[in-house]
């Protein structure tokens, strides 16, 4: 092996520090969205009705984000990259036309109505303005993510950043005109500056990838060689589907889990406040997790050997940095501070929310050393056991919190908010042990 193909550390921190300030750059995004539409007319319907639309949305387009994985595990040359073209554009325009039936017929309004809870006219209608927007987003991401998925492919992961970066960028200008102005709705410019923004972020990428590379048809020849023949679409089908069952059973774990803390018997309302808002700070910490899984992918071919041992050694010092952080958070006056002064919850809901952070410590570690094998099981093609492990996970949390809930003085001894957090932990343990038991046991990564 050449000096220049050695895995070090300086290389896997070149390689994931764009990828862990993503991230923090699209929770910017999201910032940005909410404050403007607060600006605008219909400020509080806007609002509500876009976070309904939005979280609709994500839902049915969650498996759209996987164009990165696929893109990444499975193109080594013209003919992968080809097939590989073919088949996350067919996923977005399948995607796209779910999008599309809500969004101009009448079925659209009965998903509202009936599904996410919608009930009055004004609301609905609404809903309609956004979703004719927002139902093209799998068009836009498709390019992004793609592209992105090029970008890790040949590690140079710093355009994904700048990308994000000019994203930023655009909807910032977007917006200063929208509140300036006042011509419309808050709900629509939310929905135009998250499709519109994704959009111009995939533009940026694609222009530059393409003047550093030329075509992606060149820059394969950079990528490793993962085919032992030609990549058919049937192989790619059944690398994908288990991961897009993934995606959803990921998605849908925390309404469970509210849903569940919700019918507690013992202060549900505060449970549920103080476990939002525990979320959402956890959210933010621990974002650079979900990129982790590239580091393997791409630095690490066996579950074993000097280029495995640094991976995972990086790996494990990610996940131990953000758990200490979290460890900081809840138990400093910062995580006080931040609740009560920056979120502007009260001092019980904090104190709450505190230890329901707390509950989150252990998770980090746990991710990381989950994604570390999930990198490795997907450049094995084993993304049936990646399925399994998340279906272990859902069982586990979900068994958990529902036996705490069936004990009628559980709830006096831990907080039912503490109790998601713990469950949710759980679930990680027990998928992380299955996935490293799994990847220990593949053939192909011996």
């Amino acid at each position: 092996m050449s000096e220049s193909e050695r895995v070090t550390y300086k290389r896997l921190l070149v390689f994931f520090l764009p990828l862990a300030a993503t991230p923090f750059m699209i929770a910017s995004t999201h910032t940005i969205a909410n404050s403007v539409m607060a600006r605008l007319p219909y400020p509080v319907l806007s609002l509500a009705v876009f976070a309904v639309v939005q979280a609709m949305t994500n839902t049915i387009k969650a498996p759209d984000i996987l164009a990165k994985e696929v893109t990444v595990s499975l193109v080594d040359g013209r003919q992968s990259l080809q097939v590989v073209s073919r088949f996350v554009t067919a996923k977005a325009l399948i995607i796209t036309s779910i999008l599309l039936t809500l969004a101009y017929t009448p079925l659209g309004q009965w998903v509202f109505y009936h599904i996410m809870g919608l009930q009055d006219a004004d609301s609905i209608a609404f809903a309609y303005s956004a979703m004719r927007i927002a139902c093209f987003l799998p068009l836009v991401e498709i390019l992004r993510n793609f592209f992105q998925g090029m970008a890790i492919g040949v590690r140079t992961t710093g355009m994904i950043s700048f990308g994000t970066a000019f994203r930023l960028i655009v909807i910032s200008l977007i917006s200063l005109w929208a509140v300036h102005t006042q011509a419309f709705p808050g709900v629509v410019i939310g929905a135009f500056i998250w499709t519109a923004g994704i959009g111009m972020e995939g533009l940026f990428l694609a222009a530059i990838f393409l003047h550093r590379f030329r075509s992606p048809a060149k820059a394969v020849r950079l990528f490793p060689r993962r085919n032992e023949g030609p990549l058919t679409v049937r192989q790619t089908f059944l690398f994908f589907l288990p991961l897009a069952a993934m995606i959803i059973m990921n998605t849908s774990l925390q309404p469970f889990i509210q849903g569940i803390i919700a019918r507690s018997p013992i202060q549900p309302t505060e449970s549920l406040a103080a476990y939002g808002v525990a979320w959402g700070l956890f959210l933010i910490l621990a974002g650079p997790l979900n990129m982790l899984h590239q580091c393997s992918l791409v630095f690490a071919k066996k579950a074993r050997g000097r280029d495995y041992e640094r991976v995972r050694r990086f790996c494990f010092a990610v996940g131990l940095v953000i758990s200490a952080g979290l460890a900081v958070v809840s138990i400093s006056p910062l995580g006080y501070w931040i609740m009560i002064r920056a979120i502007g919850v009260s001092a019980d809901i904090a104190g709450l929310a505190r230890w329901v952070l707390l509950s989150f410590t252990l998770y980090p570690v746990l991710r990381a050393w989950q994604e570390l094998h999930w990198g490795l099981l997907m450049g094995a093609r084993r993304t049936s056991v990646i399925g399994l492990g998340k279906v272990l996970n859902l069982a586990t949390a979900l068994g958990l919190l529902l036996l705490f809930v069936s004990i009628p003085t559980a709830a006096a001894v831990i907080a039912p908010a503490v109790a998601g957090g713990l469950a949710f932990s759980a679930g990680q343990a027990v998928e992380s042990i299955f996935l490293s038991q799994a990847a220990g046991r593949s053939r192909a990564l011996r």
